[in-house]
């Protein structure tokens, strides 16, 4: 008898679970949109109609999948089918929010734009995971450099970087970190100058051009180096209107180099022959970014990790026209 009861126990206990699993809403996962727009189809035949556009950022909740479709409900009560591709897990999305959060509190190293349909990376390197792609001329900021090693790299993973025309796929590859600036003064920008969401990730520097204020691109074309960062130091007085000073790091060769910059250069505004002269050289250099630049009471300072150097950093200071290397605290600069 007594056996009874107990099947009799647990015979309603199961029932019970089981209605008490049908009455609870579903536990779906959720995700992100990680494209400028994408678009959600009412099946995943080939015959299909398009029942709304998502973009950047928009949350989903994942209702099933079939193969590489997930059906979508978005929180203004959309739903259809979605390639996966397109959206991003939360894991993921939460690192490129940490990711935009950091950068934001970089000093930017140079400005420039994409050359082509740009890949944006959680890390560098192209086995990363994928955040977003940037269409040509998207304006960005620079923040820093990493080589990576792709001496393994497949067909399959150069195609889903597209490299320019001519361009071949290096073993030893140069990333840059860079965001994405609000601005629309590029031409043919697209959509992505028009977008307001802020986006940070790491890009093929090969696809960045960079965008240097005059007169840096013509004075670095004569000494046969290539500009990696500049910031300005201070201005000089000038009936024109005040001129900028600039800082320059700069790099010879092409890319895949051990070093971010082998090179600086200070150019200060000469009023008397209306045009920049190169106020301080120094090359032979093995620099890192980011270089970081203030103001203080004795000048304006800047200040670089080198390699293979003690010190943890490289300190310079300017005064006027004149730039001096800071050893230490109580030891006098030496002047180059």
């Amino acid at each position: 008898m007594r056996n009874r009861w107990i099947a009799v126990l647990v015979l309603l206990a199961l029932t019970a679970g089981i209605w008490w699993a049908r009455r609870r809403p579903p536990q779906y996962s959720s995700a992100y949109v990680a494209d400028r727009a994408a678009t959600l189809w009412s099946t995943t035949a080939q015959v299909r109609q398009p029942v709304a556009t998502l973009h950047y950022g928009q949350r989903v909740v994942i209702l099933r999948r079939s193969g590489d479709q997930d059906e979508v409900r978005a929180e203004d009560g959309a739903s259809g089918w979605i390639d996966a591709h397109q959206l991003m897990d939360p894991a993921l999305w939460q690192q490129a929010a940490t990711l935009l959060g950091s950068v934001r509190t970089m000093p930017v190293q140079a400005v420039g734009h994409t050359r082509s349909l740009s890949n944006v990376r959680i890390e560098p390197g192209r086995d990363a995971p994928r955040i977003f792609q940037f269409g040509r001329n998207v304006p960005v900021a620079v923040f820093e450099r990493k080589l990576v090693t792709a001496s393994g790299i497949t067909k399959a993973a150069a195609d889903n970087d597209v490299l320019p025309p001519g361009t071949e796929p290096a073993k030893d590859e140069d990333w840059l970190l860079v965001l994405r600036r609000e601005e629309s003064n590029v031409a043919s920008a697209g959509p992505d100058a028009a977008s307001s969401a802020p986006i940070a990730g790491w890009l093929l520097a090969q696809f960045i051009a960079l965008d240097p204020p005059s007169p840096i691109p013509d004075y670095a074309n004569a000494a046969g180096v290539s500009v990696v960062a500049w910031a300005v130091l201070d201005s000089v007085p000038d009936p024109n209107g005040d001129k900028p000073q600039y800082l320059v790091a700069a790099a010879r060769g092409g890319q895949a180099r051990a070093c971010d910059f082998t090179g600086l250069r200070v150019y200060t505004w000469g009023t008397a022959g209306q045009r920049y002269e190169t106020a301080y050289v120094e090359n032979d250099l093995c620099g890192r970014l980011p270089i970081r630049v203030r103001k203080t009471p004795a000048g304006t300072e800047f200040s670089f990790a080198a390699v293979g150097e003690s010190e943890p950093e490289r300190v310079y200071r300017m005064k006027q026209t004149t730039v001096r290397r800071v050893r230490n605290e109580g030891a006098p600069p030496e002047k180059r």
